[in-house]
């Protein structure tokens, strides 16, 4: 619903599963994967790596609900272009989803990258101050939180 009332030109297709994304991938060129990053059957990341088999170049944002810090290095190393921490502010989702693709198509136009990577290291840079504040957010409740009783 966020696309289609503020992106009405883009076409999202979705699948309920890292295997039915893969199907999709097989036989639909996507410019952005998004992706939970906890997923039925393959996780988020394992999706990422048969991805990558299948198209190379498209860009996966990762999402995840979880305030794990070593995920984001652990799947930038991977490839993946982004890690969104849950609950993920739409216009946040918006840039980056553009910004990937605008990443894509500026590999295959090389007048577009100084435009692509300047955009990119902007949004970049907000998005890891919302992460960053996100994750200290979950600490400090984390901390608040009595402990369970087992």
């Amino acid at each position: 619903a966020l696309f289609a009332e503020r992106e009405p030109a883009t076409r999202v297709l979705t699948g309920s599963s890292a295997e039915e994304a893969i199907g999709l991938l097989q036989v639909v060129v996507f410019d952005v994967i998004v992706c939970d990053f906890h997923l039925p059957g393959l996780d988020g990341l394992g999706l990422l790596k048969k991805a990558q088999g299948i198209q190379r170049e498209t860009p996966l944002v990762l999402l995840t609900g979880y305030g794990d810090r070593e995920l984001e290095p652990a799947a930038a190393l991977k490839g993946v272009y982004a890690v969104l921490h849950k609950p993920v502010d739409p216009v946040v989702l918006l840039s980056v989803v553009k910004r990937s693709a605008l990443r894509k198509r500026a590999r295959r136009d090389p007048v577009q990258t100084a435009l692509a990577v300047s955009s990119e290291d902007a949004c970049r840079d907000r998005i890891q101050a919302m992460n960053e504040r996100i994750v200290k957010v979950m600490e400090e409740a984390d901390e608040e939180r009595p402990p369970r009783a087992h």
